[in-house]
């Protein structure tokens, strides 16, 4: 403010000065001008990077939930198929067993695609949770009752039916996650 005022007291007495003085305070003006610009730019650029970390960090987010939740609905379909595919086989193995006539080759590919099937969705599931464990106890336990040729229609059906439901809970979670994005 000392400095203002002493150049308006010189102009003042000075008439050439105060050309002068006029042409420095023209040229302070254009300077905080161009400095208040280049403030405000760099403000803008700052928001503006800040503000695309933001959406590639969302759209990352979403790009993972997006191929997680294909993945896991992959693996459920999958699962899926399998355990159909293996309660076939059991009633296919038990049908033959209860002729007369058994078909040994016929049998020998059933038994060959059950153990595929099962061993298939062993690997499928986690040994760390219990129903995982269940259905794969299920599994084994038909068809070794199958196979020994030791339980009837009855046992077999309710081994299927328990097969069943546990499948049907690990199905419902596993399409709960995918629904929650998990």
């Amino acid at each position: 403010m000392n400095v203002l005022r002493s150049i308006i007291e010189e102009t003042q007495k000075n008439p050439a000065s105060a050309a002068a003085a006029a042409a420095f305070l023209s040229a302070a003006v254009a300077f905080l001008a161009v400095f208040a610009a280049l403030i405000t730019s760099l403000m803008a650029f700052w928001g503006i990077k800040r503000q695309i970390r933001a959406t590639v960090l969302v759209a990352d987010r979403q790009i993972k939930a997006t191929v997680l939740s294909a993945n896991r609905q992959n693996w459920i379909n999958e699962l899926r198929d399998e355990i159909a595919k293996a309660i076939q086989l059991l009633r296919g193995m038990s049908d033959l067993l209860v002729k007369p006539q058994i078909d040994h080759a016929a049998l020998d590919v059933l038994r060959r695609d059950y153990m595929f099937s099962r061993a298939k969705i062993v690997l499928l599931t986690n040994p760390d949770e219990k129903d995982h464990g269940d259905l794969c106890e299920d599994l084994r336990d038909s068809f070794d009752l199958v196979h020994a040729g030791a339980g009837s229609a009855g046992q077999l059906n309710l081994k299927i039916d328990n097969i069943v439901v546990v499948a049907r809970g690990i199905l419902k979670r596993e399409w709960e996650r995918v629904k929650a994005l998990e």
